[in-house]
């Protein structure tokens, strides 16, 4: 149509008008099979062609209901993960008669509270510390709140190395 003119109302552009749309029913179909494939979003991303900040904003305009479409990626996305993470337990599971690590590594992550090991010591200290710390100019007085684990002063003033 030559510039100036309107189009009749009621009618259609002879050809489409701005650039075609990223997300397309293909692409959701991929997204959810890298999702199932558990890949982390940043890969999906760059495999679909597209940015992860672009991921990251169609996902959020998801939630905010902006976009059917991408209500229907993030869903796909969703439901990939779910269907890989089902796969992996299945694996995990198939592996657990024959070998019991693989049931006991599925309850520390399933449940961690009850099953994970528990081998951190939380040591506490309160107070201060006295140490000397001997340098080439002499030896000074230092205190501090953490005591290092590196020298202990012996009867007679001489050092011995703290093999705690």
């Amino acid at each position: 149509m030559p510039k100036g003119k309107k189009r009749p109302k009621g009618t259609k552009p002879s050809r489409e008008t701005g650039r075609p749309a990223l997300l397309t029913d293909t692409l959701i179909a991929q997204a959810e099979i890298l999702a199932r494939l558990m890949l982390p979003e940043k890969s999906i991303a760059h495999l679909l062609g597209i940015s992860p900040r672009t991921l990251r904003l169609w996902k959020q305009h998801a939630k905010e209901g902006k976009s059917k479409a991408k209500a229907l990626l993030l869903t796909a996305l969703e439901k990939g993960r779910a269907q890989g993470e089902r796969e992996a337990l299945d694996v995990i599971k198939a592996h657990a008669p024959k070998q019991w690590t693989a049931a006991a590594w599925l309850l520390e992550r399933r449940n961690p509270a009850e099953y994970a090991k528990r081998d951190r010591v939380d040591n506490k200290h309160s107070g201060v510390v006295k140490y000397r710390v001997s340098f080439e100019g002499g030896i000074a007085p230092v205190a501090l709140k953490t005591p290092p684990k590196a020298v202990k002063d012996k009867p007679g003033g001489e050092a011995s190395e703290d093999k705690r």
